[in-house]
């Protein structure tokens, strides 16, 4: 992670929390690419 976070983190425990009921409780990144919240790339 990057600033302000001191902590390094992986990038497979990242969680996308959206607005919808697709990951409205969180999911993983390959379940929000799917679903079209976000693109492949960071």
């Amino acid at each position: 992670m990057g600033h302000p976070f001191a902590v390094s983190g992986l990038l497979n425990d990242t969680r996308v929390v959206a607005t919808t009921a697709i990951c409205g409780s969180g999911c993983a990144l390959d379940a929000a690419e799917a679903a079209g919240i976000l693109h492949n790339q960071l």
